[in-house]
This record gives C-alpha cells, sequence and structure tokens, in this order.
C-alpha cells in the first residue's frame, strides 16, 4: 500500500509539473517543456527529482508547483538547486530536493 501511494503521489507530482510547464510560452508561441529526467521517485527526506525545460524565453524565471494527492498547490521554487532561469537557449536545468513532501 505505501509503494503505491509513493507511486500515485509521483503521478500527481509529474502531471502537477507538467501542467505547469506547458503554460509558458516562447515568443514565437512555440511551447516549453518540462522534462522529468528522473520520472518514478519514492518521495521521502532524502529523494531528489532532477528536472529540465527548453523552449522559455532567455532570461525567463521559472516557478514550478508542487500539486500533492489532496489538491493542495506548493511553489517548490525555495527547494530548486539551481535556480531554474533560461539561459540564451531557452533551457535550464535543476534539482529538487524533496524534502518535507
Amino acid at each position: 500500500m505505501k509503494r503505491i501511494m509513493s507511486v500515485l503521489m509521483m503521478v500527481t507530482v509529474m502531471v502537477g509539473l507538467v501542467g505547469v510547464a506547458t503554460v509558458g510560452q516562447c515568443a514565437d508561441t512555440t511551447p516549453a517543456k518540462l522534462i522529468v529526467v528522473t520520472p518514478k521517485v519514492q518521495l521521502s527526506k532524502k529523494a531528489t527529482v532532477n528536472l529540465r525545460g527548453e523552449g522559455f524565453k532567455p532570461g525567463q524565471a521559472v516557478a514550478i508547483l508542487f500539486k500533492a494527492k489532496d489538491g493542495v498547490l506548493s511553489d517548490i521554487g525555495y527547494t530548486l538547486k539551481p535556480e531554474p532561469v533560461a539561459d540564451k537557449d531557452g533551457s535550464w536545468a535543476t534539482t529538487w530536493k524533496c524534502g518535507r513532501f
């Protein structure tokens, strides 16, 4: 049961993150993309998730939200290292330390 809840929670995280990422768009209306590099992670205090994005405006700051299984959204920006900001090519990469989630 615990393993199933962890998998369901991670799916919720991925859906929430992808939903947030696809809202952003470049000036040429190309949709921005979020890639969850480590898509299957059992949430724990030591768990990390690697994220990257492409298709963002250069210099654009990226906000990532975590959607819990009860539907509550949390801004996880303070847990991301480094802060996700698109480079000159519109790409970024960061690591989320899941910690309290």
